[in-house]
């Protein structure tokens, strides 16, 4: 039996789920921008402690689970603040000794992180205060984690809830592409490559009959060869540095603004392919070529919500430098 209702049903969902495909998110927070979260490979949750646990829930429902079956744990005890005035605050620091052995030195191990190879370590603390008290509601919040290293990172925000907040942030980032290079040459870093021991150019080799040399792949490639085995390993990777800070304010209960401007800073060196020497090229090396970017970030955004009606408008430009714009491999 044909039902009418039924087609218009059929037909208001489809007609919805089709909208939701086109739809953007709704973006109606200030977790927008570059290094929302700050951490490290120690840290990924940006901080990652040892908790104290509560005592009095102490073998008070032992094997308790949840309605799934997970085993619940020992709950963690609530931090303990201290009163000063009219501020409330706690904190926490975590530090240690730290050694490491074996081959600390590879790419592998110290992609994307920065470990001691031994001694005393800050592996993060924490600070956090603010002002409860009616008519006030002033709150300050730092933390941080594995300074003079080359992952380290660190935040501090502040204001006041509901009305305006502050955050300023710095972390760094290391990526080693390889440990075992073996450089050709002087200069790695900069603009201008200067072969070691090598000719530019290729080998030259007297030719048979031939007043003058020419130039010769067999001798260019012999020479390649001599002259990596006689270095030593080294180290091509870079640093990510970024810096930042942001505003986010209630002009009043409905309209809300925010902005940010961040600067991220890469230098370092990374394997780039080449092909070195005369006689059809047969000289195939990786040449370390040098990094040295700026990127800008900069956001703005007006919104509005009054639980009914939505407004977002959001600029959004990123700016990237390239500081070394052509790198001669080479001066004759």
């Amino acid at each position: 039996m044909n039902k009418p209702w039924r087609k218009k049903t059929l037909t208001v969902c489809i007609t919805a789920a089709i909208a939701q495909l086109g739809a953007g998110g709704v973006r109606a927070d200030s977790a927008v921008g570059v290094n929302t979260m700050l951490g490290n490979a120690l840290n990924p949750d940006t901080l990652r402690t040892i908790p104290a646990r509560d005592p009095e829930t102490l073998d008070a429902s032992p094997g308790e689970r949840t309605p799934t079956g997970k085993l619940l744990g020992w709950p963690a005890a609530v931090p303990a603040t201290t009163t000063t005035s009219d501020w409330t605050y706690h904190g926490q620091i975590e530090a240690g000794g730290m050694g490491s052995a074996g081959t600390t030195g590879s790419a592998w191990f110290n992609q994307y992180k920065d470990l001691p190879t031994g001694g005393l370590y800050l592996n993060n603390f924490h600070i956090q205060a603010d002002q409860p008290e009616k008519g006030k509601g002033y709150f300050l919040e730092a933390l941080g984690g594995g300074l003079g290293y080359r992952d380290q990172y660190g935040g501090i925000n502040f204001g006041r809830y509901n009305d305006w907040k502050v955050k300023i942030f710095y972390n760094e980032i290391p990526h080693t592409f390889t440990s075992t290079y073996r450089n050709l040459w002087n200069g790695v870093g900069s603009d201008n490559l200067t072969l070691k021991t090598l000719a530019p150019g290729g080998t030259r080799v007297p030719a048979t009959g031939a007043p003058n040399a020419a130039r010769s792949q067999t001798a260019t490639i012999d020479n390649m060869v001599d002259a990596i085995d006689a270095l030593d390993d080294s180290e091509l990777g870079l640093v990510r540095r970024t810096g930042g800070l942001s505003f986010d304010k209630y002009i009043t209960n409905a309209w809300r603004f925010y902005g940010s401007y961040s600067k991220e800073h890469r230098d370092g060196e990374r394997p780039f392919a080449a092909v070195f020497g005369g006689g059809g090229g047969g000289g195939n090396i990786e040449l370390p070529e040098s990094i040295d970017y700026d990127t800008h970030d900069i956001l703005a955004a007006l919104r509005f919500d009054d639980g009914v009606n939505n407004l977002n408008l959001q600029a959004n430009v990123s700016l990237f430098r390239n500081n070394i714009d052509t790198v001669v491999p080479f001066s004759i």
